[in-house]
């Protein structure tokens, strides 16, 4: 329906940095000198917001409006006293919550992706209110089989966060439309 249409957004991949990054970079100060608006970075546990003062506008702006969202960032972690990198997505709900996390499964080599990311290792399937939700990014649409993966666990929308080159957007919508028709699903 139409308010279900308006109770929930997907941001672009990587917003609003884009994906022109270099190999090493500081997040914070890339972020700080070209963009003017709220970035999230997660450290560690999905739940601790840190870096980028107004992060926490988007959490409370969901929880205003009573819309639920999905954004891809670039996720920085340190684990074991190592720092990694992650394309990753997250998904808020309606009370400005993240619920769910998921971590890019298939990288994009061509870009040299896998030098700057490390790979997630699991799906991500998330009940919201507008019902079960399958996240992918960007690249990982050209695998159908985990777009298989979240039909056969109830999967009833896809949200995707990506960013392709306008010299594949045709490429983009066909393979949006398949995964839609193949699974029986929104996306």
């Amino acid at each position: 329906s139409g308010s279900a249409a308006r109770s929930w957004l997907t941001w672009p991949l990587q917003w609003p940095l884009g994906w022109s990054m270099p190999d090493r970079f500081d997040l914070l100060d890339v972020v700080g000198a070209i963009s003017p608006v709220p970035v999230l970075l997660i450290h560690g546990t999905r739940d601790q917001i840190v870096g980028y003062q107004h992060a926490q506008a988007l959490f409370d702006a969901a929880r205003t409006l009573g819309v639920g969202f999905c954004l891809g960032y670039a996720e920085l972690v340190h684990e074991d006293g190592r720092e990694r990198h992650f394309n990753t997505a997250i998904t808020v709900d309606k009370s400005g919550r993240i619920v769910a996390r998921y971590r890019k499964i298939h990288l994009f080599s061509p870009n040299l992706e896998h030098r700057r990311h490390g790979a997630g290792d699991r799906p991500c399937l998330v009940d919201t209110s507008l019902g079960r939700v399958g996240v992918l990014i960007c690249y990982d649409l050209r695998f159908p089989e985990l777009a298989r993966y979240y039909f056969h666990r109830g999967a009833e929308l896809l949200a995707i966060p990506g960013q392709w080159p306008e010299a594949r957007a045709q490429h983009w919508r066909t393979l949006l439309r398949a995964r839609a028709i193949e699974n029986e699903m929104f996306v």
